[in-house]
């Protein structure tokens, strides 16, 4: 202690919230448990692995070597032996019909792979659709079957990036797009958006490193200049809201003005008005 503190009657720093503490590792002790729980009622590795429409794991079980999760596009028409050679297919069997990739993903049937598709050169058989089909076997009790069929499809590959060691994402913008709207909420988009914070890994860390070292700056420059630091983010704080009002009530003014003027001078110039028209 300093003797500034000492003469101040400053005390020794202690524990002040030991009662806090105690909740605190309380509600560890309770997360432990529950996390405990969860494991003899499910399978928590579901929270890190892809799940496909039949609703197995990726990379674990009958799925062991397909770890990645495959959003199939919807199948287009089928393509010609010709359309085949061109882009490097070659189906198991001369009777195959390969459809070709269409702009729309299948986003209600993902498939588990053994790796992210890199182009149209390859297929996967992708569910394209199912039916229910109901018979009445007694009319008196109301007794019926039902039949689910499972309509399948060999889709066209299309260009995909791995995302989070789980996801193949699209590589098309616009299917991005569609894959990001599908998955706005949810499990399975909150998985996504984690797997999407692992691949920015190094700038998350990058950004927690900066903010450690202009913490640790500002506390040295408030032990070295704290008058003039406080006294320039006062300055600042009364400056920069003043700046930000003129620039709101007159630069709108300015620009418009200035697009009047440069209006004005393209209409001379196309005119065959002699004039001096400065390009903005």
């Amino acid at each position: 202690m300093y003797e500034e503190e000492k003469a101040a009657r400053h005390k020794n720093a202690r524990c002040t919230d030991a009662c806090c503490a105690v909740i605190w590792l309380a509600c560890v002790v309770l997360v432990g448990l529950v996390f405990k729980e969860a494991q003899h009622k499910a399978d928590v590795r579901k929270l890190f692995h892809g799940i496909d429409w039949d609703g197995n794991v990726c990379g674990l079980g009958d799925k062991e070597h397909d770890p990645f999760l495959y959003w199939c596009p919807q199948g287009h028409d089928v393509l010609n032996t010709s359309e085949l050679v061109k882009v490097g297919i070659q189906p198991a069997k001369a009777t195959t019909k390969v459809h070709a990739a269409s702009e729309d993903l299948q986003l209600d049937y993902p498939i588990c792979v053994s790796s992210c598709p890199r182009g149209g050169g390859t297929v996967h058989r992708c569910l394209a659709n199912t039916s229910v089909a109901q018979s009445v076997v007694d009319e008196d009790t109301g007794t019926f079957v039902e039949e689910k069929a499972f309509i399948f499809q060999i889709v066209q590959d299309i260009k995909t990036d791995t995302l989070g060691h789980m996801y193949c994402l699209p590589q098309d913008q616009r299917r991005v797009n569609e894959f990001e709207g599908k998955f706005s909420w949810g499990l399975q988009a909150f998985l996504f958006h984690l797997a999407q914070a692992e691949e920015a890994r190094y700038t998350v860390l990058a950004a927690v490193g900066m903010a450690m070292l202009l913490g640790y700056a500002y506390l040295f420059l408030a032990k070295c200049v704290g008058r003039l630091l406080v006294y320039l983010s006062i300055l600042a704080g009364v400056l920069f809201p003043i700046a930000a009002g003129l620039y709101i009530v007159f630069g709108r003014e300015i620009r418009q003005q200035a697009d009047r003027e440069f209006h004005q001078d393209l209409q001379e110039f196309t005119s065959g008005t002699p004039s001096i028209v400065l390009f903005r």
